[in-house]
């Protein structure tokens, strides 16, 4: 799969500012072979306690990140086509 999906944009949100100086350090620093970040296609989820819910099943590794300077995308690793529902090049299913 040779495709970049756009994984987050910059701006205000809830929990914090997201930046482009920000995208750019995880583009200068993502190492998969030091710590292979895992795709998970939905956000992640909190109790009402505020813990994070981590059972979340990850499709696929990350291979690389990229930045335009306003959005993140991913370079996603899918030897077997598992996520050809998630991103079909043009459009999102959800």
């Amino acid at each position: 799969m040779g495709n970049w999906i756009a994984i987050s944009k910059i701006g205000k949100y809830a929990q914090g500012a997201i930046t482009a100086a920000m995208f750019q350090e995880m583009v200068n620093s993502y190492n998969p072979e030091i710590q292979a970040a895992p795709f998970v296609p939905e956000h992640r989820h909190f109790t009402d306690k505020g813990e994070l819910i981590n059972n979340m099943r990850a499709l696929a590794w990350v291979k690389a990140y990229s930045t335009d300077g306003t959005f993140l995308y991913a370079m996603i690793e899918d030897g077997d086509n598992s996520l050809s529902w998630v991103y079909d090049g043009t459009s999102y299913r959800y």
